[in-house]
């Protein structure tokens, strides 16, 4: 079965965790420069990186598996091995630009196990 981050989730408990917390302090204690991200990833608008869910997960206490969830779709680390090498190369781009590859292919490794 695949399994898919639930973003959702995510959001709800993030906001929650930081309390009354300032976006730039709690953005610091996850090792963020940018604490705009915050507010990204409380809106549901974004997913972190390994390293800030791995450092979420530490200062929160949850566990990584919490949050995932059954998924039915092909995620997108699948199909890059479907699609025209040059297309390929011009996602993988994209994808680096808006932070997302290496979550795809975390996602991808997961439900390939």
């Amino acid at each position: 079965m695949e399994m898919a981050f639930d973003l959702s989730r995510f959001s709800k408990d993030i906001k929650t965790a930081r309390g009354t917390e300032t976006q730039a302090l709690f953005a610091e204690r996850l090792g963020l420069s940018n604490h705009s991200l915050i507010s990204l990833f409380e809106e549901g608008k974004r997913a972190p990186s390994k390293e800030v869910f791995a450092s979420y997960c530490t200062i929160t206490g949850h566990k990584a598996d919490e949050y995932w969830v059954p998924q039915n779709d092909i995620p997108s680390a699948y199909l890059m091995g479907k699609i025209d090498p040059k297309d390929k190369d011009n996602l993988s781009e994209a994808l680096n630009k808006i932070d997302m590859l290496e979550y795809l292919f975390a996602q991808y490794d997961r439900i390939r196990k």
